[in-house]
């Protein structure tokens, strides 16, 4: 399938599912950063983003729980 995305920057919410499937234990931790850090959908949103990115540098296929610490630590440096 083709979207035309080049960037993780370009995917739009309905993407995120496709693109940025998380653990388990990943969804855990985003639930206690959502609640910890009080993010807003947007927010959340470019999380998600971070974390493909990340994930992407490192040539993982999948989101790691690491990978989502380490999107989260920039999101708490932010604050």
């Amino acid at each position: 399938e083709q979207y035309g995305i080049y960037t993780n920057s370009q995917l739009e919410s309905s993407l995120l599912q496709k693109f940025c499937q998380v653990s388990s234990s990943g969804e855990a931790l985003l639930r206690d950063a959502v609640s910890r850090l009080k993010l807003s959908p947007r927010a959340y949103t470019r999380l998600m983003k971070t974390a493909r990115t990340i994930a992407d540098l490192a040539n993982s296929e999948k989101i790691s729980d690491d990978h989502l610490l380490e999107a989260i630590s920039y999101r708490e440096q932010e604050i």
